[in-house]
């Protein structure tokens, strides 16, 4: 006779396979995989536009992968007719957060994008592949181009009020006089968005800067070499 699986052992092998395949970034098998291939897997969104800054930088530095990748870019669908078999729910509100990055219009044929798109490009329009990654702290990672001579911080600032940082840089050989910033700050309706602002003086250990409320800034640093 075929043994058909109750719905308990079916959800207990799924309740298993979750503790092992994702079981965080200490468990063995991410060690494992992460020592041996150099790859890793982190799969987390956030409606908070923010908050998905702090998790991009927390995920890399701690799990050393080779790419960040978002899955579910897209994430809400407007359509008169639905999408794929889907009733179509409208436009959501995105100054109340959202889980993808963009919505998608098929009626306009356009693609809508939020304030967490651009929190999201404030890493991936300047860190590059072939970029070595560079550990700082809990809110900032860097990125180095050694043919370029390129530095790329990226810093988020989750809290409501300013925050004055140090980047120490005294450990490179040489740094540029000044550092591009590039930053997005606030909501969609009125914040900023990919705003170039004016460049940063920087003395010879490295570079001092106000970090504004609930931001994300990209600095970036000609010049950059190693002893």
């Amino acid at each position: 006779p075929v043994y058909r699986l109750t719905k308990y052992e079916r959800d207990y092998a799924l309740v298993l396979g979750n503790l092992i395949l994702g079981g965080g970034a200490d468990a063995k098998l991410f060690k494992d995989v992460r020592e041996a291939n150099s790859l890793c897997y982190s799969i987390y969104s956030s409606f908070d536009n923010m908050f998905i800054s702090k998790y991009i930088i927390d995920d890399t530095m701690r799990l050393s992968p080779s790419a960040w990748v978002m899955w579910q870019v897209a994430d809400n669908h407007i359509s008169a007719e639905g999408y794929n078999g889907k009733q179509d729910f409208g436009m959501v509100d995105l100054n109340k957060g959202y889980w993808g990055a963009t919505v998608v219009d098929h009626d306009k044929q356009e693609i809508i994008v939020t304030q967490k798109y651009y929190c999201i490009g404030q890493f991936t329009r300047y860190i590059r592949p072939g970029d070595t990654l560079l550990h700082i702290d809990e809110n900032s990672m860097a990125a180095y181009n050694s043919e370029k001579q390129q530095l790329v911080i990226v810093a988020v600032n989750c809290e409501g009020t300013d925050v004055e940082h140090f980047f120490d840089l005294s450990q490179f050989k040489t740094i540029g006089k000044t550092a591009q910033q590039i930053r997005t700050s606030g909501s969609l309706a009125d914040g900023e968005h990919w705003a170039q602002l004016d460049d940063i003086k920087m003395d010879k250990t490295g570079l001092f800067t106000s970090l504004k409320a609930n931001s994300v800034t990209t600095f970036i640093i000609e010049g950059v070499t190693l002893e």
